[in-house]
């Protein structure tokens, strides 16, 4: 017959079993109500060209001032302060996840959760009614049209159709993207500058901050011999309410 002293542990350790359990299921790190900190951490800016990676800032601040262009990129990575608004609520058991961006809202389906990196794609929406002619899907030759499309590892997808006579719809799902890093929950931006020369002379930019994506190494295989593309990292971190 086992001792009391047996029976007492047996059933310290059920407890803590169903404790353990119970907290791991109740304090899921990615469920809740999330808000910015406020605070944004910079990864190093880097461009790169068909040869190569430079990560001199010398050398990226003069290619930089060569290109008029409203973008800004942080040269000194680390962290800094800067008032920015975003709530995230993420509730996966009853399918209510939403970003409020402030001037609109939007809700996603969690379509992956793995290894601290959530990918969310958002629900059905018609969007940009247009008259006259059907939008064109993003091309898949990197150019200055393509390039804000091409830099992403999770692409929006468009269906296209007809509304009535000279009239068309883009029924769209977009992609928002949630990292863990160094402890907190962050939300990720891509800040990017695309330039493509012709013999020397500058064709076309295109640049944007801040989209909330993956950057797509894949891209630097497609970049022309005198193509250049600066990109930046940043992750604003957020705080659960």
């Amino acid at each position: 017959m086992p001792s009391v002293r047996t029976l007492m542990y047996a059933a310290c350790s059920v407890a803590l079993f169903f404790t353990a359990c119970s907290k791991e299921k109740n304090e899921n790190p990615l469920s809740g109500l999330y808000v910015s900190a406020n605070v944004v951490v910079y990864d190093s800016v880097k461009l790169y060209t068909k040869s190569g990676v430079i990560t001199d800032t010398t050398i990226i601040r003069g290619a930089l001032e060569r290109r008029w262009d409203n973008v800004k990129f942080n040269l000194k990575a680390g962290t800094d302060s800067i008032e920015k608004y975003r709530t995230v609520n993420i509730d996966p058991e009853r399918d209510s996840t939403y970003f409020d961006y402030k001037t609109y809202t939007r809700a996603y389906d969690i379509i992956s959760h793995s290894n601290g990196l959530m990918v969310l794609l958002s629900k059905d929406s018609v969007t940009n009614l247009s008259i006259g002619a059907p939008f064109s899907p993003p091309g898949t030759v990197l150019d200055c049209g393509s390039s804000g499309a091409l830099i992403t590892k999770y692409r929006n997808s468009y269906a296209y159709g007809s509304a009535g006579v000279d009239s068309f719809y883009r029924k769209g799902k977009r992609h928002a993207i949630l990292e863990e890093s160094a402890g907190y929950l962050t939300y990720p931006g891509i800040t990017y500058l695309f330039t493509r020369h012709s013999n020397g002379r500058s064709v076309c930019i295109a640049s944007s901050p801040d989209i909330n994506n993956q950057f797509n190494e894949g891209v630097l295989a497609m970049l022309g011999n005198e193509d250049t593309l600066i990109v930046q990292i940043s992750r604003l971190r957020l705080i659960k309410q």
